[in-house]
C-alpha cells in the first residue's frame, strides 16, 4: 500500500538510518557513477514544496479512482454491499488497481452476460462430474461444487497476512503434539485439560515418546478461513488429520481462466495448478 512516499521530508535521514539496521527495509546495491545523479535528484525532490505538489497529485488521482468506481452502470449499477465486507470494493494496496479493473470487467459485462456464464459454468462442473458430498445430510447425495462468478479477491498485503498467521499456527500444533507426546508439560501445567487430550479417542498412547523427522505431526493442515464485516481474517478450525479440498480450488481457478479469460487478462495471479508437485517435494523432504 501506499504509506510513505520516497520523496518527502526527513527521508534521507530515515533511509540512511535503515542501512544500519539488521531489519531494513532498504538495500542499496551497485552504487556507480549512475546511482549518484539519482541519489541527487532524490535528496532535492524530498523538499516540503515538492513533497507538497506530490502529495497534491496522489490526492487527485485517488479521488479520480474512487470517481469511477461510482461511474458503474452496467452489472454492478447500484450494488451496495451494505455492512458486509466487499472484497472487490473494500481493497487498498497492492489489491486497489486490480480491483477496480475486475469491478469495471464485471460491469462492463452486463447482468445477461454474466448469467449466461455461470449457468454455462455450473454445465460444465456436472458435465465433468465435480461435485461433493455433505456427510451431515442423511440422503448423503452428491452436490456440484458451488462456482462464484465474482472472484474472491486476496491482495499480496492480505496474503501475506494469511501466511504468516497458517505458519504461526500449523508450528503451534506441531509443538502442542509434541509435548503431548513427551514432556506433557502443557497438561501438567493445567493450560489444556488432561483428560480432554488423554481421554480423546484419537490420542495414541504408543506415539509417546516417538521422534519424528523435523517435530512434524502435521505434514498437511486445512485451515478454515472466514472474514468478518471489518476485513479481518479468523479461522473457524484447523483439519489437521486427513484434510480435503484443495482439488476444489485449483478446479475453481481452472474454471473461471476457462469461463472469464478477459476478466484476468493483465492482472498479475498468484498460481494454484503446482500444489500438487509442491505438496510431493514436501512429503519427500518429509520422509528423508
Amino acid at each position: 500500500g501506499y504509506v510513505t512516499p520516497w520523496a518527502a521530508p526527513g527521508m534521507p535521514g530515515k533511509v540512511f538510518g535503515h542501512l544500519f539496521s539488521s531489519h531494513t527495509p532498504v538495500r542499496l546495491r551497485g552504487l556507480g557513477p549512475s546511482t549518484l545523479p539519482w541519489l541527487w535528484r532524490w535528496w532535492r525532490a524530498c523538499r516540503l514544496r515538492t513533497y507538497q505538489a506530490n502529495r497534491l497529485h496522489m490526492q487527485r488521482l485517488a479521488t479520480y479512482s474512487r470517481g469511477r468506481l461510482h461511474e458503474l452502470t452496467g452489472a454492478l449499477k447500484g450494488y451496495d454491499p451494505g455492512a458486509y465486507f466487499c472484497e472487490v470494493f473494500a481493497q487498498k494496496g497492492g489489491g486497489l488497481r486490480p480491483a477496480q479493473r475486475i469491478a469495471l470487467r464485471i460491469d462492463q459485462l452486463g447482468l445477461d452476460a454474466l448469467r449466461a456464464r455461470a449457468k454455462d459454468a455450473e454445465l460444465e462442473l456436472y458435465n465433468l462430474g465435480i461435485t461433493f458430498t455433505v456427510y451431515s445430510d442423511k440422503d448423503a447425495i452428491d452436490r456440484i461444487l458451488p462456482f462464484d462468478i465474482i472472484p474472491r479477491l486476496i491482495s499480496p498485503e492480505d496474503w501475506r497476512t494469511i501466511e504468516a498467521g497458517v505458519v504461526q499456527r500449523v508450528t503451534a500444533i506441531n509443538l502442542f503434539l509434541h509435548d503431548v507426546y513427551h514432556d506433557q508439560k502443557v497438561l501438567k501445567d493445567g493450560i489444556v485439560p488432561r483428560d480432554l487430550v488423554l481421554g480423546n479417542a484419537n490420542y495414541r498412547p504408543e506415539m509417546q515418546g516417538l521422534d519424528l523427522p523435523f517435530g512434524t505431526y502435521v505434514q498437511i493442515n486445512g485451515t478454515d478461513l472466514v472474514r468478518g464485516g471489518d476485513g479481518r481474517f479468523r479461522v473457524l478450525e484447523d483439519n489437521a488429520r486427513t484434510p480435503s479440498g484443495v482439488s476444489y480450488v485449483v478446479e475453481n481457478r481452472h474454471l473461471m481462466m476457462r469461463a472469464f479469460a478477459d476478466l484476468m487478462g493483465g492482472i498479475g495471479i498468484k498460481r494454484v495448478s503446482d500444489y500438487g508437485a509442491r505438496l510431493h517435494a514436501a512429503l519427500c523432504e518429509l520422509a528423508q
